[in-house]
């Protein structure tokens, strides 16, 4: 892992000892370190190494959102376990400790010198590297993961007792890609994933994977299982989506899905999605009157 990195202005990362950038940024003060002035006066992002994960430092409305993407470049790229965030206010300091870099984020756009963009995407996802699985949000999902890899992605009884025993089974979707077909069947819909009304899960059984209340977002899911099949390889997603329900409430959900192959005795292939929420979803509006945002109970 870098020991010490800064992020420009510009989302670039630099060794926090660039002479470089440190000309490019005007630091002629040898009494303060380039990465405190970088960080106070040029809007800069400090991330260092410390023991179990990274600190990072910044200053509270003084950095923008495109220092923020690099940074999330970065962090993406570290997959760091902790995150402690130092955020510099005048002659205020305060820290905060997040376990995934979602989270951090999250935060961080909130400290951002501009307000966090509004999405008006209905839905929309990022790829995120595998060694996040590594990390303590994904706890839960790794004894599957490993079942996975130990197997070699052969599906088998056991899967379903692994599942069962992780306590993943009401936020676990199951399709099945017939031989010789693009079809994607719905084998089992987690009750526990709220987009459908539990009865509504059950009824998807045996039907494909797009036809949902919200066939846009149906299809939508199904493109991202139909290349994980195709790709034989674990997909990690971090997901925002507005979803319409049955009746005619729509949810702003947001989650992490680990999306992975299984290869059936036979010659059918089978995609398993572990969903992991990341907030309670949240009722936005509906379609007979004005609703205020609650959380779905």
């Amino acid at each position: 892992m870098v020991a010490s990195i800064l992020v420009d202005e510009g989302g670039k990362a630099w060794p926090a000892n660039s002479i470089a950038l440190a000309r490019r940024l005007g630091h002629v003060d040898a009494r303060v370190d380039l990465a405190t002035f970088a960080v106070r006066e040029r809007g800069a992002v400090h991330i260092r190494s410390i023991e179990d994960g990274v600190r990072v430092t910044l200053r509270r409305g003084g950095f923008s959102r495109v220092t923020l993407a690099g940074a999330l470049q970065t962090l993406n790229d570290l997959a760091p376990p902790r995150i402690m965030l130092v955020t510099r206010s005048g002659n205020e300091t305060h820290a905060e400790l997040f376990t995934s870099v979602f989270a951090f984020i999250e935060r961080a756009e909130q400290l951002a010198a501009e307000p966090p963009i509004e999405i008006k995407v209905p839905r929309y996802s990022v790829l995120r590297g595998l060694r996040n699985l590594a990390t303590p949000p994904f706890a839960v999902t790794r004894p599957i993961v490993d079942l996975w890899k130990e197997r070699r992605g052969e599906f088998g009884d056991e899967v379903h007792r692994a599942i069962v025993h992780a306590g993943l089974l009401n936020r676990t979707i199951l399709v099945r890609q017939p031989a010789q077909s693009s079809r994607l069947i719905t084998e089992h819909f987690g009750a526990g994933i709220m987009i459908m009304h539990p009865c509504e899960s059950m009824l998807t059984v045996g039907r494909e994977l797009s036809e949902q209340p919200d066939r846009a977002y149906g299809a939508w899911m199904a493109e991202a299982y139909a290349e994980t099949s195709w790709a034989k390889r674990l997909r990690l997603e971090s997901v925002r989506a507005f979803v319409r329900r049955s009746d005619g409430t729509t949810l702003r959900t947001r989650y992490d899905r680990v999306l992975m192959p299984w290869r059936s005795a036979g010659n059918d292939v089978y995609v398993m999605c572990l969903s992991i929420q990341r907030e309670v979803p949240v009722v936005v509006s509906a379609a007979s009157e004005g609703v205020s945002p609650a959380p779905i109970s």
